[in-house]
């Protein structure tokens, strides 16, 4: 369940396209067999995938977001599901990769 404001970027002729396109169209590939573990979520925007990562079984979900209006939504959205328990959510992260390790930094 989303509840996006009047206005929202995401809404395109009444319908919320993020959650269209991760929801519906399935733009994420998740598997029919769903996820586990812990899923990172590296611009989590309004939640739409880090919700459905949760619904489709993972453990975990950190869901990194640093802009305050999506943060802000993000957050109700987690409410909204009853999913907030299982998601840990981040305003910054630093990610590199280098041949043989990545290393990933949170906060």
């Amino acid at each position: 369940m989303f509840d996006p404001r009047p206005g929202d970027i995401d809404m395109v002729g009444g319908s919320f396209v993020v959650v269209d396109e991760v929801w519906a169209r399935n733009d994420y590939r998740i598997p029919p067999a769903g996820l586990s573990g812990t899923v990172l979520d590296v611009g989590a925007n309004v939640g739409a995938f880090t919700v459905l990562a949760v619904k489709a079984g993972a453990e975990k979900v950190v869901a990194v977001e640093p802009y305050p209006t999506n943060r802000e939504r993000l957050l109700h959205h987690l409410e909204l599901n009853g999913v907030a328990d299982r998601v840990v959510v981040e305003e910054r992260a630093v990610i590199g990769h280098t041949v043989g390790e990545s290393t990933i930094r949170l906060g």
